[in-house]
């Protein structure tokens, strides 16, 4: 098996797993790849899979993400005018 067939494999088999690059999130969220190599070490940003140094976002992940960060600026605009 040539090493062209093998990465061909492996991104129908990434792909096929709903597997997102760095790079593919990065540009889903409009940020610079380093930006989600700094939320992954401080623990924010979107929650990734991690196969050997390789480092994927699935799209339910994301969202779950994008939800979460919505509702935490509800909750605190909320707590603003109740605070006001």
């Amino acid at each position: 098996m040539s090493i062209e067939s093998i990465e061909e494999t492996a991104l129908h088999a990434r792909k096929a797993l709903g597997l997102l690059t760095e790079g593919e999130t990065a540009k889903i969220l409009d940020v610079e790849v380093t930006t989600l190599a700094t939320w992954r070490g401080q623990r924010k940003g979107p929650e990734h899979v991690k196969l050997g140094k390789a480092v994927f976002y699935t799209l339910p992940l994301i969202q779950k993400w994008i939800d979460k960060s919505y509702n935490d600026q509800q909750s605190a605009k909320e707590e603003l005018k109740e605070a006001a």
